[in-house]
């Protein structure tokens, strides 16, 4: 193709931008001073008070986790691989990335904790081997050790504020346990930096209990309302009638009853004389009580709502369909795929690129990282779609379709020695196809 000239460029853009063209000249626009973001308008969602309201969120309330749980269950649940031309490459990134140091469901579980927090970091650890340089851990960088984003020099990555009386540099404990607190640069080459719904250069994020929030401290203050109540009329009051005619010591006698009345398997009164009634007054209904409950169902509908699994909280009321679930969870299993999606080429782009990279050069092809499909899989339907695909010819019976269908169908892979002989009996075939066309033109002459 034929570089443009001056001209061409200047007709299509303007010539005030042709000599520009290739320039950057504006910025993203995200608020930050000194490597601290400022997007987030209420400052109780901004750095560590962020990671304090979640984790109560998440530690001291059931629908909040059931929400999380949801979102993360899908992904830490199925079927993770590399997909690529290049055996060898592919060979060489599983081997690196699924025989770390930690599992690879340990570093994913650490990994979805973006969803939580916005964010989640990761320091890469390679190591030298003799089939190359691998990623012998992802370590994680959590998110409360994050002190601002930018290294202490002032160049793109992290600064950590690490908290602990173990001293790497300390082994005979010469600071006798005292914690102290260092900082620690990052550089942004040495990271894997994971962000939900990322806007801008924000590498924050937005928590996916952001908008939940609201509905949680709601929530959190009618349990207390309901505890207070509870608390109040749920024992009920000791009372005691006394008959006619009594006296001052007769009054005397009945505050010491009523004031000594315990509950346990030895408990009893005896009352003075047959007028003498004794009973626990209970108000007569509760409609404060049913509205209470009422509000905190509705505020954790709404919990469940902002994550898209309105779903969960079908059935808790009369409310809900079965037809009407399986909409709404379908919906949500493809919120959960995107995110599954991101994770994915973000750990291909900032990972896998950079070890193949390192021991096959800049041209060598990328595998990407790829799951199997998120899911309850109807397997029947499967069969007949797949059975469809092959007859018609839209999809070929090679040995990476049946290694794909294996996946899919949970099925024991195939092995070194199952390829071999697929392949010797797919070369077979060929050769006996070709000696009956031989055979076939020989009789017709």
């Amino acid at each position: 193709m034929a570089e443009p000239t001056k001209d061409q460029v200047e007709k299509v853009i303007g010539k005030s931008v042709g000599s520009q063209l290739t320039d950057i000249l504006g910025d993203s626009g995200t608020t930050r001073y000194s490597g601290f973001f400022s997007e987030e308008p209420n400052t109780q969602w901004r750095d560590e008070q962020r990671v304090d309201n979640v984790e109560e969120m998440r530690r001291t309330d059931g629908t909040v986790q059931a929400a999380l749980l949801a979102i993360k269950t899908p992904m830490l649940s199925v079927e993770w691989f590399i997909e690529g031309d290049d055996e060898k490459i592919v060979e060489f990134v599983e081997n690196s990335l699924f025989n770390m140091k930690r599992t690879w469901k340990d570093f994913l579980r650490e990994a979805l904790t973006h969803c939580d927090f916005g964010h989640s970091v990761f320091e890469l650890v390679w190591e030298q081997r003799p089939e190359g340089i691998v990623i012998a851990d992802l370590e994680p960088r959590i998110q409360r050790s994050i002190f601002k984003w930018q290294t202490l020099d002032g160049t793109p990555g992290v600064t950590q504020q690490i908290r602990t009386d173990e001293h790497k540099d300390d082994p005979k404990n010469e600071n006798h346990g005292l914690a102290v607190s260092s900082q620690v640069s990052i550089p942004m080459e040495k990271l894997l930096i994971l962000t939900n719904e990322k806007e801008g250069d924000d590498l924050t994020g937005r928590s996916v209990l952001r908008a939940a929030f609201k509905h949680y401290k709601f929530k959190d203050i009618l349990y207390r309302v309901q505890g207070i109540a509870s608390e109040r009329y749920g024992v009920g009051i000791p009372t005691i009638t006394m008959p006619e005619n009594y006296g001052d010591d007769d009054k005397s006698k009945a505050e010491e009853l009523v004031m000594n009345v315990r509950s346990n398997e030895k408990s009893y009164m005896v009352l003075p004389g047959p007028d003498w009634e004794f009973k626990i007054v209970t108000p007569d209904g509760n409609p404060q009580g049913q509205t209470i409950d009422k509000a905190i169902e509705h505020h954790d509908r709404r919990i469940l709502l902002s994550v898209l699994a309105a779903f969960l909280g079908l059935g808790s009321d009369s409310g809900g369909s079965f037809a009407l679930s399986k909409d709404q969870s379908s919906f949500f299993l493809k919120h959960v795929e995107d995110m599954a999606v991101y994770v994915a080429e973000q750990i291909t782009e900032q990972v896998i690129k950079k070890m193949v990279e390192l021991n096959f050069g800049e041209g060598a092809e990328v595998p990407k990282l790829r799951f199997a499909p998120l899911g309850d899989i109807d397997f029947k339907e499967m069969s007949d779609v797949m059975k469809i695909l092959l007859e018609v010819g839209l999809v070929e019976n090679t040995i990476k379709t049946k290694q794909f269908v294996r996946k899919m169908f949970k099925l024991p892979e195939l092995t070194e020695e199952d390829i071999d002989k697929i392949e010797e009996d797919e070369l077979d075939k060929e050769i006996n196809d070709i000696e009956k066309d031989i055979d076939k033109d020989e009789d017709k002459e």
